[in-house]
C-alpha cells in the first residue's frame, strides 16, 4: 500500500523552526476545543469563545489522517476510537444537552467512521493510482473512492454525529491532500464550510486559522505512549464541565 509517506521523528523539540509538531497540534486542538466547549456549556454569552473553538475540529480530523498513516495497526487503532466514542457518549450528553440523548453523537463517533472510510479509501486510492501509471483506465477506481466518501457521510448523516457528513467529508479531502497534495488546504476547508449549510458556514469559517497550523505542520510525532490521555481529555472535561454547570445551577444559583 502507497498510503501517505510516513514522515515521523522520534525525537525533537515540540516546535521547531520548520514548523509545528504534531502534539504541538494536539495542544493546539485541545485547547480550542476547550474554548468551544466551556462557551457552549457554561458562558454561552460570550460567544467568542465558540468561535474560538471552530480551530480545534479541523485539527483534529487532520491529527486523524496523521495517526492513520502512522499507527502500526489500523485495527488498535479503530477499537481504540470506537472505545473513547462509547465512553465519550453519556458525558457529551450530560454536557451539552443535561441528560441522555441518543439521538445526537460525540465526536469520536465522527472520527471513527472518518477513520474506517480512511481504510478502504486507501485500498481504492492505491489501486487508482496503480493504473494511472500503467496507462490503464483508472474511472471505476475513481468511483469507487468517491462512493466510500459519500457512504461514509451518509452513515454520519444517519447517525446523527457531530459535524454530520461533513466530518467524513474533511477527512477525506485532507487524506488526499496529504497523499497528492491536491485539493489544497484552504479549497478543503471552505468545501468543508459550505458543507455544513449557509448559517453554519459562517461560524465554520473562523475555523480557517487551523488551515495555516496544518501548512506548517513538519511531520514530526514524539513516539511517546501518552496518546490515550488526549483521548481521556474529551470524556473527562465534558464531565467536569457538567458538574460545575449543575454546581453553579443549584448551588451557587
Amino acid at each position: 500500500m502507497r498510503g501517505i509517506e510516513r514522515t515521523g521523528v522520534s525525537d525533537g523539540d515540540t516546535f521547531r523552526s520548520a514548523g509545528i509538531s504534531a502534539d504541538a497540534l494536539k495542544w493546539i486542538a485541545l485547547l480550542t476545543m476547550l474554548c468551544d466547549h466551556v462557551g457552549a456549556v457554561l458562558l454561552p454569552q460570550y460567544p467568542i469563545l465558540r468561535l474560538i473553538g471552530r480551530t480545534a475540529f479541523p485539527l483534529f480530523v487532520w491529527l486523524l489522517v496523521e495517526g492513520f498513516s502512522h499507527t502500526s495497526s489500523r485495527k488498535r487503532y479503530l477499537g481504540r476510537m470506537a472505545a473513547f466514542a462509547i465512553l465519550s457518549e453519556l458525558p457529551f450528553d450530560l454536557a451539552l444537552y443535561g441528560r441522555p440523548d441518543w439521538q445526537s453523537q460525540n465526536v469520536f463517533v465522527t472520527l471513527s467512521i472518518g477513520l474506517l472510510m480512511l481504510i478502504f479509501l486507501e485500498r481504492a486510492m492505491d489501486e487508482w493510482d496503480r493504473r494511472r501509471e500503467a496507462g490503464e483506465n483508472a474511472f471505476w477506481q475513481a468511483a469507487e473512492a468517491c462512493g466510500i466518501a459519500a457512504a461514509a457521510m451518509v452513515a454520519a448523516e444517519l447517525l446523527r454525529v457531530d459535524y454530520g457528513g461533513s466530518g467524513p467529508l474533511l477527512a477525506a479531502l485532507f487524506y488526499c491532500y496529504a497523499r497528492k497534495k491536491k485539493p489544497g488546504l484552504v479549497f478543503s476547508f471552505l468545501l468543508f464550510c459550505l458543507s455544513m449549510g449557509l448559517l453554519s458556514a459562517l461560524v465554520e469559517v473562523f475555523g480557517i486559522v487551523s488551515v495555516p497550523l496544518i501548512a506548517r505542520y513538519n511531520g514530526i510525532r514524539k513516539r511517546k505512549k501518552k496518546g490515550r490521555l488526549f483521548y481521556l481529555f474529551y470524556p473527562v472535561h465534558l464531565l467536569i464541565l457538567y458538574l460545575i454547570h449543575e454546581l453553579w445551577k443549584n448551588v451557587l444559583a
